[in-house]
């Protein structure tokens, strides 16, 4: 028997949905999903972040290992440096899965974010100071 929720989806959508999932966490700091999905995720980032505290105290191998375990974001690596630094302290348990209510077809909704970790916001915007498009060009 599989100590796994099947979600619904075949094997290979399982685990591509758990690698985004993971993704957008380490991005974004909290997301809102289904309470399975919420739960089943917990372990693999855990694992994740366990990883990313061994990669932040200079473990190549560690870091390799969660870089392949996520897609190909430009900034991952620096996601996982920092959720690694903030992490240090903990010992285990690194996300919360609190439940926010119902969804409009019924299923429960949770909120899953990762403790101790404050997402970094993106400084670059397409607007100048004067709210106009930086790269227009000359027409």
């Amino acid at each position: 028997m599989s100590n796994r929720r099947k979600l619904g989806r075949r094997t290979e959508h399982y685990y591509a949905t758990m690698k985004n999932l993971c993704a957008a966490l380490f991005e974004h700091g909290s997301i809102n999903t289904t309470i399975s999905k919420a739960k089943e995720m917990r372990s693999p980032m855990d694992k994740l972040i366990t990883l990313a505290k061994r990669a932040f105290n200079g473990d190549l191998s560690a870091r390799r290992r969660a870089l392949s375990q996520l897609p190909r974001l430009a900034d991952m690596s620096v996601i996982l440096s920092k959720v690694g630094e903030a992490t240090q302290a903990r010992q285990g348990g690194y996300v919360s899965v609190r439940r926010i209510g119902f969804r409009c077809d019924g299923a429960v909704e949770a909120n899953i974010r990762i403790l101790d970790y404050k997402p970094v916001k993106p400084t670059e915007t397409p607007y100048n100071q004067d709210n106009s498009l930086q790269n227009q060009g000359n027409n």
